[in-house]
């Protein structure tokens, strides 16, 4: 059996670390007889399809909906956060990117990619020899980030078992002007196992009702499973307990709460980013920021962590599996929040959500993992169970 991911494929912790797993656990079910690869194409994120000015305005109107009477300070904010973001960036961080994406090196060797290919060659036919194309996981049908969408809906496949696993809109509503594309493409597919609740809806809209929610490809495995690359010997040590906060918001507002809540703890501050942006560090005494660090530490920082406070999808996931106490600080008006609200509903951890509009707790306090790991245990077997079913009829 010879199975094709499709996924994105760029340096970023959640796209590898779901790469990974799921080429380990395709690997079990097929045994030494699959052959699994990832393919590496052009998908540049971020350049989807281009927002039109009534995209723009819904936009905007999500704010003040979502923020109320704070909205006026949150649209200031990311004009502010933009302001700063560019002053930052005149400068060059050359030697520190450069260190960020040798980190990630050891982790691209453990994935088995393909050759790179272009969006021509796979129209061509690169991948007529495999016999399962499978989509996913990742935000791989989010127009607005991004392009080729044909592709990922698989308007190029010809006699192959069509699949996805864990696949994410990652947004809300079709873009104007491709509801035909998606209804078109989403009928293609022979399983449609998604990651959010809300794909299970649009797929209905699309003419699907046989969609089924999947955990994410990262909470397949376990911690044991995640040690050969935790211990690479990149990973950064903090020494005594801290706080780890990794946010992919435009937002002030969640460093001065968890500032607030390391001296309320005793607890550093460890301050992970994925770029160059606001807020300086200058202003959190003893914050330590870290930048180019492997998929490894990344894993590493949260299960060493006292506490994690995030807003990432995949810093949320890996707080989970690894029994890490954490809250969630969400934008009010950010339309991928559904992908984290999803899987907290599911586990039970709704408690542990807190929005901009709200501080976060005085207090501080530890998650009981226990009834969440049986559950967890549960849904990683059906999910296996599906991927299986899937590929191999079973």
């Amino acid at each position: 059996m010879k199975i094709a991911i499709l996924t994105l494929v760029f340096n970023n912790y959640g796209t590898r670390l779901q790469s990974y797993a799921l080429c380990k656990v395709l690997k079990r079910l097929g045994g030494e007889n699959a052959s699994i690869r990832v393919v590496n194409m052009d998908t540049p994120w971020g350049s989807g399809a281009r927002k039109s000015f009534v995209e723009r305005f819904r936009k905007l109107a999500a704010s003040f909906k979502g923020y109320g009477v704070h909205g006026f300070k949150h649209v200031a904010d990311l004009f502010r956060w933009a302001y700063e973001y560019r002053r930052i960036n005149r400068e060059k961080h050359d030697g520190l990117c450069q260190l960020r994406d040798e980190s990630f090196g050891l982790i691209n060797r453990k994935i088995p990619y393909t050759g790179h290919f272009t969006v021509d060659e796979v129209r061509k036919g690169c991948l007529d020899a495999y016999d399962v194309l499978l989509v996913g996981s990742d935000q791989v049908w989010n127009a607005a980030k991004v392009p080729n969408q044909e592709i990922f809906l698989l308007d190029f496949a010809k006699k192959q078992k069509r699949l996805t696993y864990a696949a994410s809109f990652g947004m809300t509503a079709i873009p104007d002007g491709m509801f035909e594309l998606y209804r078109k493409g989403i009928n293609r597919f022979e399983s449609l196992l998604l990651r959010e609740k809300e794909g299970l809806e649009m797929c209905k809209a699309l003419g699907r009702n046989d969609a089924k929610v999947v955990l994410d490809p990262t909470l397949l495995l376990g911690y044991d499973d995640y040690r050969e690359i935790m211990d690479d010997g990149e990973s950064p040590m903090i020494e005594g307990k801290y706080i780890l906060l990794y946010s992919l918001n435009k937002s002030y507002r969640i460093y001065d709460e968890v500032y607030g809540m390391c001296k309320r703890t005793g607890c550093k501050m460890v301050v992970l980013k994925r770029s160059f942006c606001p807020p300086s560090m200058e202003r959190y005494e003893g914050a330590v920021e870290l930048f180019a660090v492997s998929p490894g530490g990344f894993l590493r920082l949260i299960k060493n962590a006292e506490y994690v406070i995030t807003n990432s999808y995949h810093a949320l996931l890996f707080s989970i599996n690894f029994n890490v106490s954490f809250y969630v600080y969400l934008d009010n008006a950010d339309q991928e929040n559904s992908r984290l609200l999803t899987i907290l509903n599911m586990c039970g951890l709704d408690g542990r959500v807190y929005w901009e509009t709200e501080a976060l707790p005085k207090g501080v306090d530890k998650i009981d993992y226990g009834s969440v790991n049986v559950f967890l245990e549960d849904q990683r077997r059906k999910s296996i169970e599906e991927l299986k079913k899937a590929i191999y009829n079973d």
